[in-house]
C-alpha cells in the first residue's frame, strides 16, 4: 500500500474499505477538496500567465 496512505490512515484521515479509500468525516472531505483544487488553481496556465 501506498505509504501516504497507510499514515492518513493511521492519523484517521481516511478509512481502507474493501482497499478503497474513504474520507473518514465531511470535514476532512472539504480541507482536502479545497487543497487538491488550491494546487490544480496555482499549476494552471491562466495563474501562470495572470501572475
Amino acid at each position: 500500500m501506498n505509504q501516504a496512505i497507510e499514515i492518513a490512515e493511521m492519523f484517521g484521515f481516511i478509512k481502507n474499505l474493501s482497499r478503497n479509500v474513504v474520507i473518514s468525516n465531511r470535514i476532512f472531505e472539504t480541507v482536502f477538496y479545497n487543497l487538491f483544487l488550491s494546487e490544480e488553481a496555482l499549476s494552471s496556465k491562466i495563474y501562470k500567465a495572470s501572475f
